[in-house]
């Protein structure tokens, strides 16, 4: 395995209702066990067997796929963010508290979906449960002085109330601190917190799409709350590092180019990213000509809009991504369960919509 920074200078703390607090490298390393300290991470053989590793770890499985596929792997992102870091980057995931039942979710990470996928019969109710686990979090980051950066990235930022004590630990000691927010509500504490952050804070506006494509991915939120709201946002916090991120995936790749349009007209930076989770939402549950068809999109609206010379190779390269994936039956399968019976409960065709094959059952 290549050299992966997160392994010595990342900290990924995530609060769960099935599992409690854990402490793990990243959002994507995955295993069994469940550490509550860093402390009893570091002592782990766990943690001792990947630092030395020379082939792919289990845990890593995620980032392996990436790169096989000639994806820019989060082992790759994080080796050029970490490169200049002497100290720990935290990224927090305290709380499940959320308004939205994204499609491309995990109900671990959404209380909202969560309570919707239970009643459709497609999860347990191990997920159910709202958890605020920010306290927590303090306990374990005021233990440490070489904090680099502190990432706040779910649920909603604004809902959990955590976050706030959050932001303030990271005001008092000088800490750059990143927000991630949907920006679909704002509530006063929190955003008169982030004034406080002034040029320490960096603001994450998670939108995957415009118009009929943001009410798809992002249920139940509507656009216009959206824009609105963003706009407050980028003129009530000035001094912030704001970006929008858009996560491409098979249902709202066709919109990808016309929202980075759009977002260029506000003169805000983006960020597009590939969805790796759940593996089912990748590009491997297209069929051929499904795959085709998005890519001929694409390429056509390549030459309608307007786009900057960096979006135009994060494209391309999302174009390439797609050509060399290959249709699984079992994603497809995995698909149909989760998200086609989601999609139908909600009044969705996803023939018309997004333009599956109708051949394809997705109920």
């Amino acid at each position: 395995m290549h050299h992966c920074k997160n392994i010595l200078k990342n900290i990924w703390i995530e609060g769960s209702a099935a599992r409690g607090l854990r402490v793990l490298p990243c959002c994507f390393y995955v295993t069994d066990n469940d550490y509550r300290t860093i402390e009893d991470w570091y002592a782990s053989e766990e943690y001792q067997s990947i630092k030395t590793a020379e082939s792919w770890p289990v845990g890593c499985s995620t980032c392996k796929r990436q790169e096989e596929l000639n994806e820019k792997s989060y082992r790759q992102i994080a080796n050029e963010a970490l490169e200049n870091t002497t100290g720990r980057r935290f990224e927090i995931f305290p709380s499940n508290v959320c308004n939205l039942k994204c499609v491309m979710c995990h109900a671990r990470n959404s209380s909202a979906l969560a309570n919707e996928q239970h009643s459709l019969g497609i999860i347990s109710n191990q997920f159910n449960k709202e958890i605020d686990l920010g306290a927590d979090a303090i306990n374990i980051i005021n233990k440490y002085d070489d904090i680099d950066s502190i990432s706040l990235i779910g649920g909603e930022f604004f809902l959990a109330k955590g976050n706030i004590e959050i932001v303030e630990l990271a005001i008092s000691k000088n800490i750059p601190v990143r927000a991630v927010t949907n920006a679909t509500v704002i509530m006063p504490k929190h955003l008169e917190k982030l004034k406080q952050a002034g040029d320490l804070l960096e603001l994450q506006l998670s939108c995957d799409g415009i118009h009929e494509y943001y009410e798809l991915i992002r249920y139940p939120a509507k656009w216009n709350t959206f824009l609105n709201n963003a706009k407050r946002l980028i003129a009530e916090l000035p001094k912030a590092k704001i970006n929008f991120h858009f996560v491409a995936q098979p249902l709202n790749a066709k919109n990808l180019v016309p929202s980075l349009a759009f977002f260029n007209t506000l003169k805000i930076p983006t960020r597009v990213t590939n969805i790796t989770v759940p593996e089912y939402m990748t590009w491997s549950m297209l069929t051929d000509s499904e795959r085709e068809k998005i890519i001929a999109t694409i390429t056509e609206q390549l030459d309608r809009y307007r786009l900057t010379s960096r979006q135009i190779k994060q494209v391309k390269d999302l174009v390439y991504n797609i050509s060399k994936s290959e249709y699984s039956d079992q994603q497809r399968e995995k698909f149909n369960f989760a998200v086609g019976k989601t999609m139908q409960h909600r009044g969705v065709d996803l023939v018309v919509a997004v333009g599956l094959e109708p051949t394809i059952d997705t109920v």
